[in-house]
């Protein structure tokens, strides 16, 4: 379990806060892979006409869950899925191998029993140079992280504070 200092401060966005209209025009300039960690963002990414090629969620939006309808459009729109356990505050090793394998074939949807939320972190420590993660900031909008050296290298050392603390 991750300390509340900690969690303080991954609740500071990584890159650029943008409404949907920016995320959308965001990804449609990616060059690289495009992965999109949590509900509302996968949601307006598929419905902007963009499928993004690793999706992580949880069926939850601000710990709340999803209605129904939307649950439904990122079954139809994702349906081949790695379902694993996450508990809320923790990274297990079922979310790193999905979240490993996802990224190494460039592909994949993960559906999380828990909290997709730590996802980010995993995918700025491993996602390659050049792609473009898209996460949710509640209340904000949506998080736009261009990974470069530097991210990897400040979510690798906030990964590894989480494990110490863990």
């Amino acid at each position: 379990m991750i300390s509340e200092k900690l969690r303080e401060e991954l609740k500071a966005p990584f890159g650029k806060v943008l409404n949907t209209h920016g995320m959308l025009q965001a990804a449609r300039a990616a060059q690289g892979l495009i992965i999109s960690v949590g509900d509302r963002c996968t949601y307006d990414l598929l419905q902007g006409g963009i499928s993004p090629h690793v999706c992580i969620f949880d069926f939850r939006c601000m710990r709340e869950p999803i209605g129904r309808h939307m649950q439904q459009y990122l079954e139809q729109a994702r349906p081949l899925m790695h379902a694993i356990k996450n508990p809320a505050g923790e990274i297990t090793s079922a979310l790193e191998e999905a979240v490993k394998e996802c990224l190494f074939r460039e592909q994949g949807t993960i559906l999380v029993e828990g909290e997709d939320d730590l996802a980010s972190l995993l995918v700025m420590a491993r996602a390659p140079i050049g792609a473009l993660l898209i996460y949710g900031q509640p209340n904000e909008g949506a998080v736009t992280v261009e990974i470069s050296g530097q991210i990897r290298q400040k979510a690798v050392s906030l990964l590894a504070q989480a494990k110490a603390e863990g």
